[in-house]
């Protein structure tokens, strides 16, 4: 691919990630002004400037636009580097370098994320997308898990390793949340990890 080629598609995805986090603001900004049922996908297009065929190709639904959840799943070099026992060899510090990348990506999404937990609050409706979303992130830690304890001399326990890792980014985003999102999720991550070692075990599951 050209320098060219890979610049157009750099420029793409930005453009892209832009729609959407506007769809995603107009969303959350409409549905706390005027309430969840006074909101139409017609309704959050317009404000979002493009057509509501346009916010069908981000969102299968309001709902998804509204809680406006980040796409957070394990990139290639992370997830090969992890499979191939990296980077440090420790099955937990392993796990948790994983959660430390994802969050990274989340930084951004601070003020949607205030929003997002603000709705969710008055609309228990949502609970079950959100239940959905954790539900394929877990999964999704199950499979990298496997494939790395295909090859693995001390493997990572495949149902507890895959809630462990659950759970070091939910308490490290609720911690980020009761902090206001001040800083960026991973710097709290550690302090989260290290309460989660002690009460695992001072090496984790699989080392």
């Amino acid at each position: 691919m050209t320098d060219t080629a890979l610049t157009d598609e750099g420029l793409r995805e930005r453009k892209k990630r832009a729609r959407r986090a506007a769809l995603v603001e107009a969303a959350q900004v409409l549905v706390l002004e005027r309430g969840f049922d006074a909101v139409t996908v017609e309704d959050v297009a317009d404000a979002a400037g493009v057509s509501a065929r346009t916010f069908h190709n981000y969102f299968e639904s309001k709902d998804e636009a509204v809680l406006g959840l980040p796409d957070t799943s394990v990139g290639p070099e992370i997830g090969d580097r992890f499979v191939s026992g990296g980077p440090t060899g420790n099955g937990f510090d392993d796990m948790a370098a994983v959660i430390a990348a994802l969050l990274e990506c989340l930084a951004p999404y601070a003020e949607g994320m205030r929003r997002s937990m603000e709705i969710s609050r008055r609309e228990p409706r949502l609970l079950p997308q959100q239940i959905a979303f954790f539900d394929r992130q877990r999964e999704e830690f199950r499979a990298l898990i496997e494939a790395r304890n295909a090859g693995a001399a001390a493997p990572i326990d495949a149902e507890l390793g895959p809630r462990i890792m659950l759970l070091l980014t939910e308490s490290t985003a609720t911690a980020w949340s009761r902090a206001d999102y001040v800083g960026a999720p991973e710097d709290y991550l550690a302090p989260v990890a290290e309460r989660l070692r002690a009460l695992i075990g001072a090496e984790g599951p699989g080392h």
